[in-house]
């Protein structure tokens, strides 16, 4: 059973590569969230709150940041708990669906200091230099193909500052794969990763440094 779900997920990150970035845009979501306020069970799956704790553990104890931004903020679940956490001071939430941030701003109302947005990270630009310190992209890389994702860590590594962190959070195999490609410029150092052996979804929490921006050599990928 377990080879059947290993060769599942290797299928599927061959079509999400090869097809996601013509399927998977802004009327696809939209659609999504029409269909079902919570089409991903944001806010009652206990899988989905699991992944949510782990995220937050691995970002490094007693830090506190100034700005995080979540790009794929969807309904508010994640944001609300990173802002009830208080380990940053200013959170920034974006979406490409309206009809997500529209659950999310209720959720959100109580906490002053989050604003939410709606924007493609494939088309729009996510601040300027140095904007955050703190980046989380969960769930969503995934979907791009490689020119995409090239675009987005360009993006990504421009919004956040030197010393920052970048949190991403991708199922198996794609979060090997999306891994190796933020390191292979030396924008990115590998800090720390969890990976959660699910059998039906597995999937990994990457926790990236921002560097200097000084290149290095492919190899030093890790396994």
């Amino acid at each position: 059973m377990r080879a059947l779900w290993r060769a599942a997920h290797r299928l599927a990150d061959r079509l999400y590569r090869r097809f996601g970035p013509r399927l998977f845009t802004r009327r696809y979501f939209e659609w999504r969230y029409r269909l079902s306020p919570d089409p991903w069970g944001y806010e009652s799956s206990p899988y989905e709150r699991r992944k949510y704790e782990r995220t937050l553990k691995i970002l490094p104890e007693g830090r506190r940041y100034r700005r995080a931004l979540e790009v794929g903020c969807s309904v508010g679940v994640f944001t609300r708990m990173l802002a009830e956490r208080g380990v940053v001071e200013e959170i920034v939430g974006l979406d490409v669906s309206e009809r997500a941030l529209e659950r999310a701003r209720r959720r959100l109302a109580p906490f002053e200091r989050v604003r939410l947005k709606r924007a493609d990270v494939t088309r729009e630009p996510l601040g300027g230099p140095s904007s955050y310190d703190l980046i989380f992209c969960a769930e969503l890389l995934f979907y791009f193909g490689e020119a995409q994702l090239r675009a987005v860590r360009a993006k990504l590594a421009r919004a956040l500052e030197p010393g920052g962190h970048l949190v991403l959070v991708n199922p198996e195999p794609s979060a090997r794969r999306i891994r190796d490609l933020f390191l292979e410029t030396g924008e990115f150092r590998l800090v720390k990763e969890h990976r959660e052996p699910d059998p039906r979804r597995p999937y990994a929490i990457t926790l990236l440094e921002r560097t200097a921006g000084i290149r290095v050599r492919p190899s030093a990928r890790c396994p």
